[in-house]
């Protein structure tokens, strides 16, 4: 048992389906109180005021929306539910493929196996948010393709062009709503890297909508 505005007592939140939200508040001193009582969508209102009542009702909607917002969070999290992914190249050289993706392509190398080895043969690297795991010589066949996404295109093209990085498609706005370049790695992996499309066709987009 809880207490509850006004010095009322609630019980504790039921599920959902069967939603009883007790509100009570004072305005002015000419509302006293108010109970509204959702179940099963059944309305239930007593007060002096049917618009007060009426917010009322709509703060009580708005929480059983967030109750159910988290329902389905929980749901989401279940112990089957998958909760990450990340790709996996294989690669002829891990100790070469690590030099070129934190030298060339701007990742950064989490860890190496065995790490007591000086050759080593799986790690991990990351961009971002992004991780990416390679194995040497194992686990997948090359080429892989892995579409990336990043805030300036042309930006990142213009850094890659510079560390020297093979780029087989320069930064090309898509029919489809998205500037796109292709990039290869030391084993024929391609990154095809997207972001949103250039100023220029954003304002002809615009245009041709007027």
């Amino acid at each position: 048992m809880k207490r509850g505005p006004a010095g009322s007592e609630t019980m504790d939140e039921p599920p959902l389906g069967r939603l009883s939200t007790l509100i009570g508040f004072d305005v002015r001193g000419t509302i006293e109180f108010y109970r509204i009582e959702l179940i099963h969508g059944r309305k239930i209102m007593r007060g002096r005021s049917i618009a007060a009542a009426v917010v009322i009702a709509g703060i009580a909607i708005g929480v059983g929306s967030i109750a159910e917002a988290h329902e389905d969070h929980d749901k989401a999290s279940a112990p089957t539910a998958f909760t990450a992914m990340t790709p996996i190249l294989n690669v002829a050289s891990v100790e070469a493929s690590i030099e070129h993706y934190t030298s060339v392509l701007g990742f950064n190398k989490d860890w190496d196996w065995p790490a007591e080895e000086e050759d080593k043969t799986f790690a991990s690297i990351s961009n971002g948010e992004v991780h990416v795991f390679l194995a040497e010589n194992s686990q997948g066949a090359r080429p892989v393709w892995i579409y990336y996404n990043v805030g300036d295109v042309d930006k990142l093209h213009q850094e890659y062009a510079a560390a020297g990085a093979v780029i087989t498609q320069e930064p090309v706005d898509r029919p489809w709503g998205a500037r796109e370049m292709l990039v290869e790695d030391l084993d024929g992996h391609v990154l095809r890297i997207g972001g949103s499309p250039s100023e220029e066709e954003h304002d002809e987009s615009e245009e041709e909508g007027h």
